[in-house]
């Protein structure tokens, strides 16, 4: 998951934004089909860019109060406050699949530009967890992952992100995004 402010609202502080949906899926599936080919390269492109679209979409939902992970997690807390056990709890937290939904292997965050702030960090949310924080600039990402003192898989991760972000910059080179079109006034 990754995290998103809802601060906006009075007392808000964080809604989780599920990064793994139809446009991320088929992202991973054609950039892990293809080399940085030219006729590759403007598919695997276009489902860059429409995965980082869906992923910002989703982000403007969560941060503004539509998330449902928060309210799923309240839910779970007041029910183990509330002593209740068995069939007693509600179903949905019995369910097998909400066991394998709250078991986070990459906790990630941007917490966005700051000026004047050269480094940022997020922390994994259990000990089988990596986390990931990144910054996204001008012309750069700057990018902080973390792990529990001898927490498993961290360095592999490293690696792996290293090799990925270069193949993923290769195959934009060979497919740049066309040109954004001025709006009427704007000054960009």
């Amino acid at each position: 998951y990754e995290s998103c402010s809802t601060a906006t609202f009075r007392h808000g502080r964080t809604e989780t934004l599920r990064v793994v949906n139809k446009a991320s899926q088929a992202f991973v599936d054609a950039f892990s089909k293809t080399t940085p080919s030219e006729p590759n390269a403007k598919v695997v492109a276009s489902a860059m860019r429409a995965a980082s679209a869906a992923h910002s979409i989703s982000g403007q939902i969560a941060s503004s109060g539509q998330g449902c992970d928060r309210h799923l997690f309240g839910m779970f807390c007041a029910a183990k406050e509330l002593g209740l056990s068995g069939d007693d709890v509600p179903e949905i937290f019995r369910d097998p699949s909400f066991a394998k939904y709250g078991n986070i292997t990459l906790s990630a965050s941007n917490p966005g530009a700051a000026r004047g702030v050269s480094f940022v960090g997020f922390g994994p949310v259990t000990r089988e967890c990596i986390g990931l924080c990144y910054v996204i600039g001008d012309g750069e990402i700057g990018i902080c992952v973390s792990s529990w003192r001898g927490g498993k898989g961290a360095a592999e991760f490293v690696a792996e992100l290293q090799r990925t972000m270069a193949a993923m910059r290769a195959v934009l080179a060979a497919a740049p995004a066309a040109p954004r079109k001025k709006k009427h006034g704007s000054k960009l």
